[in-house]
């Protein structure tokens, strides 16, 4: 996979532009090897919404690890609701031959859950940003009634 990144070098009051192309080749770290996004330091791939999208179109299971009263208010369609503090205990109930992406309101508890996810041999992603992005990029929710949903 090629993904073009943007480098910006500021020279004074000057910014020069710079394109690279940077190929992506198997995992990253010590996690597993099935997914090709950008891992930081800590082995933690997080992907912005339209690859999320992709890989769910592609099969990837949707963590939501926020509270009880959040997700009844408004989640991803097919998603699984563990919340962060039972993700560890219930590790067992997920999938390990299928990528894995968490979720939360602004991606900060969902990349606790990937990190610990990725530490017991999952491939595990967390979606940047969180649903804040996904509903900014015009994505819906859903509540309890399958109606429309919205954000705690």
């Amino acid at each position: 996979m090629k993904r073009r990144l943007a480098i910006l070098a500021a020279l004074g009051a000057v910014a020069i532009g710079v394109v690279a192309t940077l190929t992506l080749v198997g995992g990253s770290g010590g996690a597993p090897a099935g997914h090709a996004a950008l891992a930081d330091a800590n082995g933690v791939p997080s992907e912005n919404v339209d690859a999320v999208r992709r890989d769910v179109a592609n099969g990837a299971l949707v963590l939501d690890v926020r509270k009880d009263d959040e997700w009844s208010a408004g989640r991803v369609v097919g998603s699984v609701h563990i919340p962060l503090a039972e993700v560890q205990d219930r590790a067992a109930e997920l999938p390990k031959g299928r990528t894995i992406v968490t979720v939360c309101k602004d991606g900060g508890r969902s990349y606790k859950a990937a990190y610990a996810l990725r530490q017991a041999g999952y491939d595990a992603v967390n979606l940047d940003g969180g649903l804040t992005a996904w509903v900014a990029a015009g994505q819906p929710l859903f509540d309890d009634s399958g109606g429309p949903g919205h954000l705690l």
